[in-house]
């Protein structure tokens, strides 16, 4: 059976297929009307002119989840593309209109770039809208696990306006029972509710540092448990595993580390933490980071 992410690559066969049996019967027809000449016969039988046919095959069962949007990226206008459209394997959502917005950046004195999108998260249905995260310019998203749930039932279109560089407002269709258009809901989406970089709910980012341009690292912390967590997120080489590392050091504990080929980020790595100093730093890219003893309270 056919895989999703082999898709692209079997219709971009099927469209080089379509284009050299159409580049072959110009060739022949023009050859045909210079001198009388007909296609040969041997070309024919090897299906130089003839055209890619595609099957779909359907049992009745019902899909489970898989991704379902793709995305390219222009920065002429959408006049060329950087690269054919990929699958966004980390985004699973029904056939809708999702919406995106922009919660923090850099730029603007953010800590750290984050964007947003919203959808219903589950394949075959309106159903659950989350939100996703993505701290790399929408190259990823953080998948159903780490996503907000905004709302459990029905749910469909939906629109976003930022509120702060720590909150964003969302309003969106929202029902029972199988529809989806009962209702107008809002919600008022925060950092702490989204979690900060790969640690998940709760935790904000108390630090960061970056590592040249091929990531940065982020000390968070959650009041609630009074852990600490780190993480390394890629921003280059992004989908192909790389040395990437992160850790944490609680003073008088044993260090904690996560280190490997990764294809997109290093951690979380966490532990207690509350009113004891951390030692934390990370590596990507060839780049390092390694703090003192610090946030000791």
């Amino acid at each position: 059976m056919t895989k999703p992410a082999e898709i692209p690559a079997l219709v971009e066969q099927l469209c080089s297929i379509y284009d050299q049996s159409v580049s072959n019967l110009r060739e022949a027809l023009t050859e045909f009307i210079r001198t009388g000449a007909a296609p040969d016969v041997a070309d024919r039988s090897a299906g130089c002119f003839a055209y890619p046919e595609l099957r779909i095959s359907y049992s009745g069962e019902r899909p489970g989840a898989h991704p379902n949007r793709a995305f390219a990226i222009s920065s002429d206008g959408a006049e060329t593309f950087s690269q054919n459209f990929t699958f966004a394997t980390d985004l699973v959502t029904s056939v809708v209109e999702g919406s995106t917005g922009r919660m923090s950046a850099t730029d603007t004195g953010g800590k750290y770039n984050r964007l947003l999108f919203a959808a219903p998260s589950l394949c075959g249905s309106r159903k659950e809208l989350r939100v996703h995260s993505s701290f790399d310019e929408g190259a990823n998203w953080t998948g159903t696990a780490g996503s907000l749930l905004v709302w459990g039932q029905d749910a469909a279109y939906s629109d976003m306006v930022p509120l702060s560089e720590s909150s964003t407002g969302v309003i969106f269709e929202a029902g029972t029972g199988g529809e989806y258009r009962n209702s107008i809901r809002y919600a008022t989406v925060t950092e702490a509710a989204l979690g900060a970089p790969a640690c998940g709910g709760g935790y904000s980012v108390i630090d960061s540092k970056a590592l040249g341009t091929a990531g940065t690292v982020y000390l968070s912390y959650n009041a609630t448990s009074g852990k600490n967590c780190v993480s390394t997120m890629k921003s280059a080489s992004t989908g192909t595993g790389t040395a990437t590392s992160a850790y944490l050091e609680v003073k008088g504990a044993a260090r904690v580390t996560d280190s490997g080929s990764f294809s997109y980020f290093a951690g979380p790595v966490s532990a207690a933490a509350a009113d004891k100093c951390v030692k934390w730093g990370g590596a990507t890219g060839g780049a390092s980071f390694d703090s003192e003893f610090e946030h000791c309270s």
